[in-house]
């Protein structure tokens, strides 16, 4: 795993704004709260900003999330 010998991580932003949600988005259950995660801002930062953990997802979320990042880099799509 490379996030051990580097001091950055991949995240995928998380929303409470849930009125439309695109292929590369996915609606999770976040601390009993509705919320959207937004695989189409996947950004890199650094381990030291993330501070607080906000709460865990089910593997059922972590799936959806899996799917919304895979339609945001075009993984797994026939080619055209």
């Amino acid at each position: 795993m490379a996030d051990r010998y580097v001091n950055r991580v991949q995240v995928v932003p998380f929303t409470s704004k849930i009125g439309r949600v695109y292929p590369s988005e996915a609606l999770v259950l976040l601390n009993d709260r509705q919320n959207k995660a937004m695989a189409d801002q996947l950004t890199t930062v650094s381990k030291k900003r993330l501070l607080n953990r906000e709460g865990m997802l089910t593997h059922e979320d972590i799936r959806k999330v899996e799917q919304a990042i895979k339609v945001q880099l075009g993984l797994g799509q026939s080619a055209v």
